[in-house]
């Protein structure tokens, strides 16, 4: 079904806006995701991560729909996530065309299709809801500028931005910090808390194990299936990480502190 011409599915009060049930992803190559399991409720911030090729990205495009699970279901709200507009997806930066002749207000009012129809204009109230969600993420004042004239750090926040347009109560941001500096990075962090602030559900990939300890309520470990799920201190255990990473990570801990190290051992991080 067409995401312009679907019924709009009810938000049930008594459910997690999101549950994943026995969720198995399968490719040619073989499995993605296998056997993957857990609920976030409304409200929740939570870092995905996970070694590279874990499953994160594919997990994010069930998750929006995009992407059909081989087996299991995904509910948003009880339902089935086709039925709903409430889920923003903020894309890797590499996976964006960023040539594309398009200006920064442009590209949030494409937030607002799922609201107003594909070939309907938009009207004085959709400029409202674009304007006020570049004022969240701080970019009001480029809404007239080219996409590609940003910065890799102004253009996540665009696309936060489309999603906070969308009116989105679930969004999902893949690798958001990759390749940004620490001010950008920064940046990002001011915007998810006016989303904590706004009760929008958060779940975000992130590579970074120290960042996602320090700075998120929650944290999911993946690796083709959820090896753990919980506060940084319950999911960054020495043996979880090394079960889930394998070769390309060792772990050191003592009685106060675990750090990790990459798999050339070249970059130390004290998780904890």
């Amino acid at each position: 079904m067409s995401l312009f011409s679907r019924k709009h599915e009810p938000h049930g009060g008594d459910q997690p806006i999101l549950r994943l049930r026995n969720v198995a992803v399968r490719y040619e190559s073989g499995l993605a995701l296998d056997d993957v399991n857990f609920a976030i409720e409304p409200g929740e911030q939570v870092a995905v991560i996970g070694p590279n090729g874990a499953g994160k990205s594919t997990l994010f495009k069930v998750i929006s729909g995009i992407l059909k699970p081989s087996s299991g279901s995904v509910e948003i709200f009880g339902s089935h996530p086709e039925g709903h507009i409430c889920i923003g997806y903020v894309p890797q930066r590499s996976q964006v065309d960023w040539r594309f002749p398009v200006n920064v207000a442009e590209v949030v009012m494409m937030g607002r299709v799922g609201k107003i129809g594909f070939f309907r204009r938009p009207k004085k109230r959709d400029w409202e809801r674009v304007y006020d969600a570049l004022e969240t993420v701080s970019l009001a004042d480029m809404s007239e500028r080219q996409i590609n004239q940003l910065s890799g750090g102004q253009q996540q926040r665009v696309f936060i931005a489309q999603s906070l347009a969308q009116e989105a109560e679930l969004m999902l941001m893949d690798e958001p910090f990759t390749g940004l500096d620490v001010n950008s990075q920064e940046d990002i962090f001011q915007v998810i808390e006016k989303l904590r602030e706004r009760k929008v559900t958060l779940l975000v990939s992130i590579h970074d194990l120290k960042l996602a300890a320090k700075r998120f309520p929650k944290l999911m470990l993946i690796n083709r299936t959820v090896r753990a799920f919980g506060k940084a201190a319950e999911v960054c255990q020495s043996q979880t990480l090394l079960e889930a990473y394998g070769g390309q990570l060792h772990i050191v801990s003592d009685d106060s502190s675990l750090f990790a190290f990459d798999q050339g051992g070249h970059t130390e991080k004290e998780l904890l």
